[in-house]
């Protein structure tokens, strides 16, 4: 496959924002550049040289941008060189809790070998790439993240709650760098592109005249043997499919689902046993500039999803297609790439290089290169607060994380939902007192034919009777562990939020709170 590769170094932050970002007031940017962001930012530049009027009744415009002669594919961080771009990663890796907080440990592939792990936990951090063939040894890395406050108004000059609107962005942070990829089996065309690209300065992203989206194009290299990855040892009774890029996915009936066995020529009915999944799915949209108007948006299967099926049910020269072309839609914009058998190795070393151990996944605050002491007390309690209520909506969301990753993880529970419900309202006391002193009393003060049913229910392959207590110990290193805060707390002006003996509470008593309504909701299931 012939492409053309180059790197892109933010200038400014980049605004690509997604398509739901959870909340109104906020607009959150992918950890990577779309390849429709770089389409739509190269048909400008080709419209500026066009004479015509009718852009997509030109032959050669729509080889290049429209019909997929051309593919766009998602610009990712910059790997071990300027030139090598790293890869999503695989969503069946997984190590053990207790390594979370390190910076190099054994990384376990649930995919090519199944194993029970005491406390199985993905890392957070979104890209990987190989530095060690031999050894099998991979960088992990999260893109940093910064966020900035902004007040829209219908008068600039004049702020009230009547006609101004608070709003923030969570945007890519400027100096991260990336490596986009073009590519085609016609040389005459990328050459085309590779014209384009030597503009060198492009604007990409949203908010331009807000001081984000400035980039420049550097490396820019044309190969006439390109392979988006390099496979492992060849699995001879499965091959695992790695989904390198988001993939839309249409049943016959023309739904979107998340099943990709039909694509593959896999019927239906095939033995669940001999199949392993590991996905996710998300809303993926876009947004047309010449229009100003958002594309539709489609559920979409994320990119690491792994899929192992035995190999006997593809066919393979049906899957190298697929594998230079991509699957299902909008592959002109990098959708769908797929790869076969791309990491075979039971267990391999992770780590993260030092260069990058502050590009936390957690969005940091903007600030100014304030010396704490040079802020008299009240601008640090200031500060201080500030920094606690970033770290608290950082915990927010591992909070629901945390939770949900629960559900699967009880096992056994013979409690009825009256005795869970109890629990609960401890938890709540807790809350508000802050003390988890009343989860203790409740538990310690259960009959002993109470206290027997709760250490007969599992959770963790553990006791949940136990589980509880372990709950209410203070530990800033377990609770780390178990919010997945692996990384730099959230600093405002050079103050350091802290978790401190009420947050600890909160949080550690509303988890116990979230386990226990999980417990409720499968007691319920389990009577219908």
């Amino acid at each position: 496959m012939k492409a053309l590769s180059f790197s892109i170094f933010l200038n400014e932050p980049l605004l690509a924002t997604q398509a739901h970002s959870g909340e109104a007031n906020s607009r959150t940017s992918f950890s990577y550049i779309p390849g429709g962001m770089l389409r739509g930012a190269l048909i400008r530049e080709y419209i500026r040289g066009f004479s015509g009027n009718d852009l997509a009744g030109d032959e050669k415009a729509r080889a290049l941008f429209f019909d997929g002669t051309v593919k766009f594919l998602n610009a990712y961080p910059a790997g071990s060189s300027s030139d090598r771009r790293m890869l999503p990663k695989p969503f069946s890796w997984f190590v053990e809790k207790n390594s979370l907080l390190k910076t190099s440990d054994t990384l376990y592939d649930f995919a090519v070998d199944k194993r029970t792990l005491e406390n199985g936990k993905q890392l957070s951090r979104e890209f990987c790439d190989l530095i060690d063939e031999e050894d099998g040894a991979v960088n992990l890395k999260s893109v940093s993240h910064q966020v900035s406050v902004h007040n829209a108004s219908d008068n600039r000059n004049r702020k009230d709650k009547t006609s101004s609107q608070v709003f923030r962005y969570d945007a890519i942070s400027a100096g991260e760098t990336f490596v986009g990829i073009i590519t085609s089996n016609e040389a005459r065309f990328l050459s085309e592109i590779e014209t384009l690209l030597k503009q060198k300065i492009f604007l990409l992203g949203g908010s331009h005249t807000g001081g984000f989206g400035h980039v420049q194009i550097n490396n820019i290299e044309l190969h006439d043997d390109w392979h988006e990855y390099e496979p492992e040892n060849e699995l001879k009774d499965y091959i695992i499919i790695t989904l390198l890029s988001d993939a839309i996915i249409r049943s016959a009936e023309g739904h979107v689902c998340a099943d990709i066995k039909p694509i593959f020529g896999i019927k239906e009915n095939v033995d669940d046993k001999s199949v392993d999944v590991f996905q996710s799915v998300h809303i993926v949209g876009g947004f047309n500039r010449k229009w100003g108007l958002p594309l539709p948006q489609d559920w979409a299967i994320a990119a690491g999803s792994v899929f192992k099926f035995p190999a006997k049910l593809i066919e393979q020269e049906k899957l190298s297609q697929m594998i230079e072309d991509g699957i299902g839609e909008r592959r002109v914009e990098g959708f769908g790439r797929i790869a076969c058998n791309w990491y075979t190795r039971a267990e391999r070393t992770w780590f993260v290089k030092e260069s990058e151990l502050n590009n936390i996944p957690a969005p940091s605050i903007k600030t100014s290169d304030l010396n704490t002491s040079e802020l008299c007390k009240d601008s640090k309690d200031l500060a201080q607060r500030m920094a606690n209520r970033r770290l608290r909506l950082v915990l927010e969301i591992k909070l629901q994380k945390a939770v949900l990753e629960m559900r699967n993880r009880l096992e056994q529970i013979k409690l009825s939902p009256s005795q869970l419900s109890r629990l609960r309202i401890a938890a709540r006391r807790a809350m508000q007192i802050p003390d988890l002193k009343p989860i203790v009393e409740f538990i310690n003060g259960l009959n002993p034919n109470a206290a027997n049913e709760w250490k007969q229910s599992q959770i963790e392959s553990k006791n949940l009777f136990d589980w509880v207590l372990k709950q209410c110990k203070f530990d800033d290193q377990n609770f780390r562990i178990n919010f997945d805060l692996m990384e730099e707390l959230p600093i405002i002006a050079g103050v350091q939020s802290e978790i401190n003996h009420k947050i600890q509470t909160e949080y550690r008593a509303r988890f116990i709170d979230g386990v226990m309504k999980l417990a409720i909701e499968q007691r319920k299931e389990d009577k219908k």
